[in-house]
């Protein structure tokens, strides 16, 4: 008689989909920011811009094997099954991750909000892509909803370095020209209420 545990296989497998979602999240911190949403039919999908254009959005393929032979079976563990799931759950990771960085960079040079700066860690890089992108507001001036800046990890000693190696001037003249730009950006969030308010 063969003796078959359907129910207790298919939990430790939803456990090691959760486990594997989970540790995604964890090597990609950028995809902790993005919101999640499941699909259970279907080829495409599609979204809709700030600008109000529909655009038909397909699907990559991400993946990576995990292999186990036969004779390790008999002594495999749950702890063993995960263990060797986690390096190829960091190789999806990075797919994904990869995947979403190329379709945002497809998207800002197709509406010409990409930058050309000699230095991507500067405070000029920063201020022109706060320049660029569309800032929300608390309702007053004073509450700005701020964008998240991404960058990738090996950055961060040289960026912190950099920043703070700026004099009491600089830093005067940099926090100038955010409140100049931030000017800008509550008169157009003023705009795009009253517009809204107005089709509402």
């Amino acid at each position: 008689m063969i003796v078959d545990f359907p129910t207790e296989k298919r939990k430790a497998d939803e456990r090691l989909q959760l486990n594997s979602r989970l540790q995604m999240r964890e090597h990609s911190p950028f995809l902790r920011m993005i919101k999640r949403h499941l699909q259970h039919e279907g080829e495409t999908a599609s979204y809709t811009t700030m600008d109000g254009e529909t655009r038909e959005l397909g699907y990559d393929l991400a993946e990576a094997t995990v292999s186990i032979p036969v004779i390790e079976i008999p002594d495999l563990t749950v702890d063993d099954v995960h263990a060797r799931v986690a390096s190829s759950v960091a190789d999806v990771a990075s797919q994904v991750t990869r995947g979403a960085f190329a379709t945002m960079n497809m998207e800002i040079e197709r509406v010409g909000n990409s930058i050309q700066v000699a230095d991507p860690l500067s405070t000029e890089a920063y201020l022109q892509a706060l320049d660029k992108v569309l800032v929300d507001f608390d309702d007053t001036r004073d509450k700005p909803e701020l964008p998240q800046f991404v960058g990738h990890p090996s950055h961060r000693a040289r960026l912190e370095a950099q920043w703070e190696a700026m004099t009491t001037e600089e830093w005067a003249q940099f926090n100038t020209r955010v409140g100049e730009i931030l000017d800008r950006k509550y008169a157009e969030y003023v705009s795009r209420e009253n517009a809204r308010k107005l089709v509402d």
